[in-house]
């Protein structure tokens, strides 16, 4: 499955940093909202 987090402005590197760390997560993006500003961030989650 996916989780997806929408994030403030300047919050999406440590988002990604926190997913980076869970075992279960195998994929992580960010997506920019329409004024190219890092908007949410999306983690791919593998199940057990």
């Amino acid at each position: 499955g996916y989780l997806l987090m929408e994030v403030g402005e300047g919050q999406s590197t440590a988002v990604e940093a926190l997913f980076a760390q869970v075992a279960s997560v195998s994929e992580v993006q960010t997506k920019l909202d329409l004024n190219g500003v890092p908007r949410v961030v999306v983690a791919r989650i593998s199940s057990s």
